[in-house]
């Protein structure tokens, strides 16, 4: 099994000080366009059917204005790192919501489909932008004992939005259909608002980007308000020692041309696919049209829709207790072994047509084992899983293929569930699921207690063949 160097000796990270609550604010903060993509999720889902009725969207149509969005955030998440380099933390959350802002607009006032799909390249561009910012900046605003559970805000403000999506499309089924669309996408432009007046008046930039730019008194002051006094000072210390030692910005050329580096790449952007290759898109975006195939009234589509939601976030909250003290891998194995296991359920409910009970129970089943693992610690295992000089342009690449992976599924699965019949799409997602949970098990090392300068020596001393790793 690959694993870091048995000799990590932690520093930080054995102070145990008081959360201060800034370090909470920021990552609050910081998550709030993650609300916002959750609740686009939740809402398109519901949102489909009246907005197909309003401006006569053909089944194609349906599928560019779901795919889009993640089409459109693979690019950026590609840019999101050099962004987040050039314009520092904040500045790059505060472009993600500007961008939010805008293309939720173009969306609720949208008379076409031109203007609707240039809504969606919008909100896709600040989907990947602060799929690697958010992560980013928590990582390097949080205490490293906290960091699992911190980061899970992220996911956590993201399966809230689900369900505030999931809701109002329940809510608003009622209305009138020429109207209740524009209010469901209308309902969420509060959230970039309140996230650029959180970067205005409450988050402060990171210590390491500070520090990166020569900045050391302003890097040691934030770092006294986000920790307590003896982690501030040992945290601090040890990221100047790294600043000292090396140029705190890697090329791409070293980054694929040195195996310790690749190999890291490798890892972090296998977990990021295999979190999107297992089906979690499909789910989320068209989970009306199976369970109505599955045989639910649209009634009964919208209310198990909305529960689904709520084990989601339950999951999350769950997850967030148990992620600092479990461990990444075990999670995340565990979560990828239980989706698998899920889609082959729910495969086999399809082909012996069953009542839509044993339809439903695979889907919930499948939530509450993406959510986990895969849902929330992509984010955090990434973001600690790189050294220090590579981990903007590694996550970029990283949540990129991501991206690039969700766009795919949420694109062609519609085309797909025609070709192979929605059982055979459900059996591919459960044997990728499946490889993914063997790569977890067998190349993946535990990230959980590390403080983020100190895995950059960790990682460069990790091992490259598993029978050298405990």
């Amino acid at each position: 099994m690959v694993g870091f160097h048995a000799d990590t000796k932690p520093h930080a990270d054995t102070i145990h000080e008081p959360l201060r609550c800034l370090a909470v604010l920021c990552s609050l903060f910081a998550c709030l366009s993650g609300l916002l993509l959750g609740y686009d999720i939740g809402v398109t889902n519901g949102a489909l059917q009246p907005l197909s009725k309003t401006l006569d969207l053909s089944e194609w149509q349906q599928g560019l204005v779901v795919g889009f969005l993640n089409l459109f955030a693979m690019p950026s998440c590609l840019v999101a790192g050099p962004t987040a380099d050039y314009l520092g933390r904040r500045g790059a959350i505060a472009l993600g919501a500007v961008l939010f802002l805008a293309g939720n607009l173009l969306m609720t006032f949208a008379q076409g489909i031109g203007e609707l799909l240039a809504g969606r390249i919008l909100a896709g561009l600040a989907v990947g932008l602060t799929l690697v910012t958010e992560p980013l900046y928590t990582a390097e605003t949080s205490p490293a004992r906290l960091r699992g559970m911190l980061n899970t805000n992220v996911e956590t403000s993201f399966n809230v939005g689900i369900v505030f999506g999931f809701s109002a499309s329940w809510a608003l089924d009622s209305w009138d259909a020429t109207v209740s669309w524009r209010y469901m996408f209308g309902l969420c432009l509060f959230a970039p608002v309140l996230s650029l007046l959180g970067v205005a008046c409450v988050l402060p930039e990171s210590p390491r980007w500070l520090a990166s730019r020569g900045k050391l008194l302003e890097a040691k002051q934030v770092l006294e308000k986000l920790l307590g006094p003896k982690e501030a000072q040992a945290t601090f210390e040890m990221m100047k020692a790294k600043i000292d030692e090396e140029d705190p910005t890697m090329s791409l050329q070293e980054m694929f041309t040195t195996w310790k580096f690749l190999r890291l790449l490798l890892i972090g952007s296998s977990i990021a696919f295999f979190s999107q290759a297992c089906g979690i898109e499909c789910i989320m975006y068209y989970s009306n049209k199976i369970l109505e195939r599955g045989g639910l009234s649209r009634t009964g589509m919208l209310l198990s829709t909305m529960l689904m939601g709520f084990l989601k976030l339950g999951a999350i909250i769950f997850q967030g207790f148990l992620v600092d003290g479990c461990g990444r891998r075990p999670m995340l194995a565990l979560s990828s072994l239980g989706t698998g296991l899920s889609m082959f359920a729910l495969s086999a409910a399809f082909v012996f047509d069953t009542d839509w009970h044993m339809k439903v129970i695979p889907i919930f089943a499948f939530i509450f084992s993406f959510s986990l693992g895969f849902g929330p610690i992509v984010y955090t295992y990434n973001a600690e899983l790189y050294p220090s000089s590579m981990r903007p342009k590694a996550l970029s690449l990283s949540m990129s293929i991501g991206r690039l992976m969700s766009a795919v599924v949420s694109l062609s699965f519609p085309g797909l569930a025609y070709k192979l019949s929605l059982p055979g799409v459900f059996i591919l997602f459960g044997i990728a699921s499946c490889i993914g949970a063997v790569f977890i098990l067998f190349a993946v090392p535990e990230t959980a207690g590390r403080i983020l300068d100190q895995e950059e020596s960790d990682s460069d001393s990790s091992c490259t063949d598993s029978s050298e790793c405990e």
